[in-house]
């Protein structure tokens, strides 16, 4: 058996043979689906490491404070929490479930952050009872929950508010996720209501906001954009609410599917942010 390779862009592990057969760090793939039948997932640790260690590496001569996060909606088990763990990133997480795999892998709690949408009490209260580090809120509804399980619980939350920032990325209509109309994240015009709303509740603790323009996403521009947008509300609000420190940018790098795609590299999409990042704070004196 072999497998015929169309528009395949082979990864650095990948190799294909004289027959047109893949082989997938050191293993050939018929083989392994000849052993555990179809379909087969097959994850190579060492390309994930590499890929980490890439996003770490472009930001390390970047003087402000800069972490990254790994998307478990991509994919998520034990082993691939203990990995991202290893290698220092943060977790998102957007489900009760993805939530358990990475507190039973013991991934640090206060790496992860937790979004989702119309998310349980019992979601919420488990969040705060492991003490995650980020909760992500993108309605008055959870917002008001919080406050009323935080006051019960007599537990802080430390929150990220989300934001459709009107950006129109260039993708599939089913992953742009910042749109004006678009279910995920406070309109900007509600910002002033969810600050006032805040300041009413002892335990909540409005540490950042956070804007995701969508999914495979292959030109700087949306991301650029994005990320002025939020400066900008960064800069009309940091010395009303002090506790406001961090921006969460989102991620939707795109990747290759097909021929046709070609997405930026991880190097020059964090070239291109932090050129943006520090252009608009010079802009905004901030």
């Amino acid at each position: 058996m072999s497998i015929r390779v169309h528009g395949l862009k082979l990864q650095p592990d990948m190799t294909v043979d004289a027959d047109g057969a893949i082989w997938f760090a050191g293993a050939k793939l018929a083989n392994l689906a000849a052993e555990f039948g179809t379909p087969l997932y097959v994850v190579n640790e060492n390309t994930i490491r590499y890929n980490c260690r890439r996003y770490k590496q472009a930001v390390a001569g970047y003087p402000r404070n800069f972490t990254i996060a790994y998307a478990s909606k991509a994919f998520l088990c034990q082993a691939m929490c203990r990995i991202i763990a290893a290698e220092g990133l943060r977790l998102d997480v957007v489900s009760l479930g993805e939530l358990h795999t990475a507190i039973t892998s013991n991934f640090p709690a206060e790496r992860i952050i937790f979004h989702g949408v119309n998310r349980s009490c019992y979601e919420l209260e488990s969040a705060l009872r492991q003490g995650v580090g980020r909760i992500v809120v993108d309605n008055f509804f959870e917002l008001e929950k919080l406050a009323q399980l935080t006051s019960k619980l007599h537990l802080e939350a430390n929150l990220l508010i989300r934001l459709a920032s009107g950006v129109e990325a260039d993708t599939h209509e089913y992953v742009q996720t910042s749109l004006l109309d678009s279910k995920f994240g406070f309109n900007l015009s509600d910002l002033p209501h969810v600050f006032a709303l805040a300041a009413t509740q002892p335990h909540l603790r409005i540490r950042g906001l956070h804007s995701h323009t969508g999914s495979q996403i292959q030109t700087l521009d949306p991301f650029a954009e994005n990320l002025r947008i939020l400066l900008r509300l960064f800069a009309t609000w940091r010395e009303r609410v002090p506790e406001l420190k961090e921006l969460n940018i989102g991620g939707g790098l795109g990747c290759y599917y097909t021929a046709d795609d070609q997405p930026l590299s991880i190097e020059a999409y964090i070239a291109g942010i932090i050129a943006t990042a520090e252009e608009t704070c010079h802009e905004l004196d901030v």
